[in-house]
């Protein structure tokens, strides 16, 4: 049985190896919520050999083809587990994301509010999502804007503003 803290040469001082680096930095983009990266990868799961030992996590992986691959996860809908991770380009990455304008939630659950009326907005089309999704809306004066998808959802934005002015000037003419 090998001692938990055993060495086995990949994280010398100064000079980590690239599988090293790889595994730390799954593992710190996962977990650490100062890091990023954090939000998009938080909901994620980490199988708990890869977590406890890095030599498991290796055994899984193996050594990159050449110094242009990195880790890369087959489904992105999945945590980093066993037989969902392999060595990849950055050209074999691009072609493996989410489709634009989707927005994945921890549950997986895929959310899209474009052509549904949220109050005076009625939402376009998705814009993009940095950590929340943006929409973009039009509202009932005709006035063009970015939402915020979670606004749109939860009520808090039920317009660009105009339908308090046209309630104070209601407000006005009856005083």
């Amino acid at each position: 049985m090998r001692k938990k803290y055993e060495r086995h040469g990949y994280a010398t001082r100064g000079n980590p190896d690239k599988v090293y680096k790889a595994w730390d930095n799954l593992k710190t983009r996962v977990q650490c919520k100062r890091h990023r990266s954090h939000i998009y990868y938080k909901h994620l799961e980490i199988e708990q050999d890869f977590l406890d030992d890095f030599m498991c996590f290796y055994a899984e992986v193996g050594d990159p083809p050449s110094d242009k691959h990195t880790i890369e996860r087959r489904d992105n809908t999945k945590g980093y587990i066993y037989g969902n991770i392999k060595w990849s380009t950055w050209k074999e990455q691009a072609a493996n994301r989410r489709k634009k304008g989707t927005v994945v939630k921890a549950t997986s659950k895929v959310i899209d509010l474009t052509g549904q009326q949220c109050g005076r907005w009625f939402v376009i089309s998705y814009a993009y999502s940095k950590p929340d999704a943006y929409f973009w809306c039009k509202c009932k004066c005709n006035t063009l804007r970015l939402v915020l998808g979670k606004s749109l959802r939860n009520g808090r934005s039920k317009s660009c503003g105009c339908w308090k002015l046209e309630s104070l000037k209601m407000k006005r003419k009856k005083v």
